[in-house]
């Protein structure tokens, strides 16, 4: 079986980034789709993690601009190839 993890933004660290790092462990292998991802500021289970971002990673602001951009987001997660 084929798993594989996928979380909106992982630009800043709180719960559901804490979910997720369970998850991660659970599923080591498994790799993580993301929108964007601040790999700076990254909490320390998820280092390590296969993480695969969309072109939106590339949008200057992202980050504090994420809920602008929010009509943008469905057509970068129809583009992921999750093959």
């Amino acid at each position: 079986m084929k798993v594989a993890l996928v979380h909106d933004l992982l630009t800043q660290m709180g719960g559901a980034e804490r979910v997720l790092a369970v998850l991660h462990q659970m599923y080591p292998e498994a790799p993580i789709y993301t929108l964007a991802a601040n790999f700076d500021k990254m909490m320390h289970d998820l280092k390590g993690a296969d993480i695969r971002t969309t072109w939106a990673q590339k949008i200057p602001g992202i980050e504090a601009n994420f809920k602008k951009l929010l009509p943008l987001y469905p057509f970068a997660l129809q583009q992921m190839d999750f093959r």
